[in-house]
């Protein structure tokens, strides 16, 4: 839970960055690979509605940060801050009535979201209404976000479903700069940015990527940097469980799964794992090389300073 809220120090605005995009078309991912309208390599947002894998275009959830649409029936709401780099997937129903929501605002340098209804503030991790008539509701989370390629996620949901998102040209163009923004060391903050951050977590430079792994009884930060220098991977340990920490060779996004097995070795670019699951590319399989279901956390990539705002009593991975 985000420590107590400031609203004195929110940067909150009359009108959305931009208009939340409502209810995009959604076609079969195969359908557009296949009619090139998208890229293999293209960097996107994967999650799973009612049992249905849903891709994001990274670009467009930059430019829009909230999309809200429908799928089998059940209403869902994305929200991402391309600064922070973490997103969410949640249900926009509060108290069985449904909620337009809209980016408005930032808070210790992280995106606020904010509901047309009552013009409550709420956080765009946790769901939380840190300040208005809402107060203390939480949005009801239906699912994280994985970073991955096109192609990964083609390759691990292939009966996924793409969102179409229309985009000014302009964006269009400069995609490769944005994508780049998301894990940017270099970033600087504007002064209105800037004006929002609070007392912050000096364990870690405040740009750190990492991925914070969250449940009811721990969160753990693993910094890129420190996972690098262990081989591209580490077994933890959470809820009494091993939990494989692990960079993607190709995209360099870390991922953690839960999983069987007590240790794991590099063969090329297959990690190989002592219960003789391989992991490649992101995707799981199983010893016969078959997908293999797999078991996560709720986890976010993301900056250090947005975990440590977010969950301030959590720790950080040991080697």
């Amino acid at each position: 839970m985000p420590e107590n809220f400031d609203v004195n120090r929110a940067l909150v605005l009359d009108e959305p960055f931009v208009p939340t995009l409502h209810n995009p078309t959604l076609i079969p991912l195969t359908e557009a690979i296949s009619n090139q309208q998208i890229h293999p390599s293209d960097r996107c947002l994967v999650t799973t509605i009612e049992d249905t894998p849903l891709v994001v275009d990274l670009l467009p959830m930059a430019y829009y940060h909230t999309v809200q649409g429908t799928l089998n029936d059940t209403p869902w709401l994305f929200s991402f801050c391309l600064i922070c780099n973490a997103g969410s997937c949640f249900s926009p129903i509060i108290d069985g009535k449904p909620y337009q929501f809209m980016a408005t605002g930032v808070y210790n340098g992280m995106t606020l979201l904010q509901d047309e209804e009552t013009k409550s503030i709420w956080h765009h991790m946790t769901g939380t209404c840190l300040h208005g008539e809402l107060n203390g509701k939480t949005l009801p989370l239906l699912q994280m976000l994985r970073h991955m390629t096109i192609e990964q996620a083609h390759t691990a949901y292939p009966d996924a479903v793409l969102m179409q998102t229309p985009l000014p040209e302009p964006i269009q163009a400069i995609r490769g700069e944005i994508t780049k923004l998301h894990n940017d060391p270099t970033l600087m903050f504007d002064a209105e940015t800037e004006a929002t951050i609070g007392q912050e977590d000096g364990r870690l430079p405040r740009l750190e990527a990492g991925i914070g792994v969250i449940t009811p009884a721990q969160k753990r930060f693993y910094p890129i940097r420190w996972l690098n220098m262990a081989d591209n991977f580490v077994i933890d340990t959470m809820n009494d469980r091993h939990l494989l920490v692990y960079i993607c060779p190709t995209t360099g996004d870390p991922h953690a799964y839960y999983v069987d097995a007590e240790s794991a070795e590099w063969r090329g670019e297959v990690l190989k794992l002592d219960n003789g699951d391989t992991l490649q590319d992101a995707v799981l399989y199983d010893p016969d090389g078959n997908l293999k279901p797999i078991e996560q956390p709720l986890q976010h990539y993301q900056r250090w300073y947005s975990f440590a705002f977010t969950f301030p009593y959590g720790d950080i991975y040991q080697a």
